[in-house]
């Protein structure tokens, strides 16, 4: 099987990527919390029930159950802090 131009330099570029990727450092921070009735059930089926307007935040489609008009709103406050007690760490090879 002969393979196209393109697709040899989509596999160089995929292999390149990968072996030139360093070390990830980073945190991350994600919240689902895009409604109050889906997040007292876990968001279980939320897309699928279409009981409410917010539903059309997972599935769109899910509006067409609405029978009446509808507004949802929602507020959430996220009060983040940290602390960090360094108790003898050491760098990683090769760091400062």
């Amino acid at each position: 099987m002969k393979q196209s131009p393109f697709q040899i330099k989509t596999i160089c570029a995929a292999i390149a990527s990968l072996t030139i990727a360093g070390t990830a450092q980073a945190a991350g921070f994600a919240l689902l919390e895009q409604n109050a009735s889906g997040a007292g059930v876990a968001y279980a089926g939320k897309a699928a029930i279409g009981e409410d307007a917010s539903a059309a935040w997972f599935n769109p489609a899910s509006m067409s159950r609405l029978k009446e008009r509808q507004l949802v709103l929602g507020g959430h406050y996220i009060d983040l802090n940290g602390e960090v007690n360094n108790e003898g760490s050491t760098a990683a090879p090769g760091r400062p």
